[in-house]
């Protein structure tokens, strides 16, 4: 029996949906953590978390839409 060929691996159109609605809590998220370190909090961990996160989220987007 042959066998079934790979079928490419992509996103559900409800897991896109859930990545592209993220962009205005990006935003907001980003407000937040200027406005954290202009009260003096630091930040350096969180910004370069939501910044790798963006990158991961685009990069699922890219690749798997």
């Amino acid at each position: 029996m042959p066998n079934k060929p790979l079928e490419p691996i992509m996103l559900t159109k409800e897991m896109e949906g859930t990545l592209k609605d993220m962009e205005p809590d990006l935003a907001t998220l980003k407000f937040e953590l200027e406005k954290a370190k202009r009260a003096g909090i630091d930040i350096a961990d969180m910004q370069k978390r939501f910044n790798e996160m963006k990158q991961i989220r685009l990069g699922l987007l890219r690749e798997y839409t």
